[in-house]
């Protein structure tokens, strides 16, 4: 026998007869509530909980009684603000992660390119390291084409020699203190022919001077940096110039320098050059010449403020144009001990930032046996020599 088709709910509800269907108090508005054998059925959510099953004769079914609205589709064309947030911070540190990487490698390529001296290094004492910063006098790469050539290039000269010779080191107290040791000074060791000056045991090499520096002043060398003129030259032209403050307006006609004017003056590479290469500095107070009159020792004082303010230049420096720039001058004037490495240079910056001129090394004028002039160490040099010592 064939069974009739299951017919749904609503159709069964218009079978019903109009006596059967009565609103359902507390219903909804909008709604009926559809009563069988005189019991109320549930309206609205609470049928849907109950489960309707319009196949198996459901308990009560709420009707709607006007058209019924679709409900809007869920927006999921754009993402959340956390999700976008949190996009742009990934990416943001993703970027910033490639940049540093990329520098430290360009760092550390140019790095590689420094040349390299082998010296006689002191293991550390745990007292502080002893610096050696030698500025040499050569003139390889100065330009003899540019206007201030003559002074700077100066009479012919064989080999290498140490137009600066500076030792520093940090104090017990905090900070540090450079010394100068003047090119002049005189050593007589014992044995026939080994009298030098500072600046003759230079010229036979870094190694030479290092090991004479330890065995007549008895001061270990931790690290060694050397920098010739011309590259001293691009080095502040590279940060873009060096700022001094200077108490008087000053020149030297030798090396044709003239600042005319007291307080902060900026001075480009080739015044810089010409600033620390001065041994005939006339100072202008109140419209009177004033010469120095020290010759080296003044030399080196002034060397010892340019070198401070080029210190606080190079630490500074943040635009990667100029670093870029300051890396390639660097690299092709510089010359550091084997045992450099990267965290070492940066410290140097650091150092020369807050380090000062210590006192001057007292020293008495010479005449060897041969008619040279030299200096020779006062018997009030040992105190100061001794802050470097071990």
């Amino acid at each position: 026998m064939a069974r009739s088709p299951r017919r749904s709910a609503l159709q069964r509800l218009a079978d019903l007869d109009p006596d059967d269907v009565a609103t359902a108090p507390g219903s909804q508005p909008g709604f009926r509530s559809v009563a069988r054998n005189g019991r109320a059925l549930p309206s609205g959510d609470e049928s849907a909980s109950q489960g309707t099953d319009p196949g198996r004769g459901a308990p009560g079914v709420a009707v709607p009684s006007g058209p019924v609205a679709p409900l809007p589709a869920p927006d999921r064309t754009e993402p959340s603000t956390r999700r976008r947030w949190l996009r742009a911070v990934l990416v943001a540190a993703l970027c910033a992660v490639l940049v540093l990487g990329a520098a430290a490698a360009y760092g550390l390529w140019r790095y590689g390119q420094l040349e390299r001296v082998e010296v006689p290094l002191t293991q550390p004492s745990g007292r502080g390291d002893v610096w050696l910063l030698v500025g040499s006098d050569s003139r390889e790469g100065i330009d003899p084409s540019r206007p201030d050539a003559p002074s700077l290039l100066g009479e012919e000269v064989g080999g290498r020699r140490a137009d600066t010779v500076m030792l520093m080191r940090e104090l017990q107290g905090g900070g540090h203190q450079l010394l100068s040791l003047p090119r002049d000074l005189w050593f007589d060791p014992p044995g026939e022919g080994n009298a030098t000056r500072l600046n003759g045991a230079y010229n036979r090499g870094p190694a030479a001077l290092v090991e004479l520096i330890g065995a007549e002043l008895g001061i270990g060398v931790h690290h060694y940096v050397e920098i010739d003129l011309a590259g001293l030259d691009r080095v502040v032209d590279a940060v873009g110039g060096v700022t001094l403050e200077l108490p008087t307006p000053g020149y030297d006609e030798t090396v044709g320098l003239f600042l005319t004017d007291p307080g902060p003056v900026t001075l480009d590479g080739a015044r810089g050059l010409a600033y620390v290469r001065s041994r005939h500095w006339v100072d202008l107070v109140e419209g009177q010449a004033r010469p120095d009159g020290r010759g080296d020792l003044g030399r080196v004082e002034r060397q010892q403020r340019f070198l401070v303010a080029l210190g606080d230049r190079l630490l500074a420096a943040r635009n990667p144009v100029t670093l870029d720039r300051v890396a390639r001058s660097l690299v092709t004037s510089v010359r550091v001990d084997e045992d450099m490495g990267v965290a070492d240079l940066i410290e140097l910056a650091r150092i020369l930032q807050q380090a000062t001129p210590g006192p001057g090394l007292p020293v008495i004028n010479h005449v060897t046996a041969g008619g040279a002039q030299v200096l020779l160490l006062d018997s009030g040099a040992e105190p100061i020599l001794d802050v470097y010592r071990p």
